[in-house]
């Protein structure tokens, strides 16, 4: 694990997708074996692939909320902006103390055409990392 981190830290991300299913052909349910493969998916531009590893992290891990927003990130990237804000709103009911899930279901929400609910989720994101920002 710590090998394919270091290789995706390179940008030799073929390598570090290689060595994390090196990992999860040994344990299918190695929930960080499939989230990293994700993140260098993702990074290499692979985005459903990348999409699909998060999903099996998941259906492992289903209680990390990091997991949900790097979904909803993907499906920003692929233009499913439904399903991402749907992504977000998991990881928000987790973490609701987190501006920055509040602000990316904003951008889910911009996306949609969702003008009146995505200023509240900007309020809301922008309140709770800056307690002193007053609108």
């Amino acid at each position: 694990m710590n090998r394919g981190r270091a290789l995706i830290e390179l940008t030799r991300f073929e390598e570090a997708i290689s060595t994390f299913e090196q990992v999860i052909q040994n344990n299918q349910n190695h929930a960080a074996a499939w989230i990293s493969k994700g993140f260098a998916l993702f990074e290499s531009g692979k985005y459903q692939e990348a999409l699909e590893a998060f999903e099996q992290g998941g259906l492992i891990n289903p209680d990390d909320p990091g997991i949900w927003e790097q979904q909803g990130d993907i499906l920003i990237e692929l233009g499913r902006f439904e399903e991402a804000l749907s992504a977000f709103e998991k990881a928000i009911q987790m973490r609701p103390g987190k501006g920055y899930l509040w602000r990316k279901k904003g951008h889910a929400l911009k996306a949609l055409g969702r003008k009146d609910k995505m200023n509240e989720a900007y309020d809301k994101g922008f309140r709770l990392d800056c307690p002193e920002y007053d609108i």
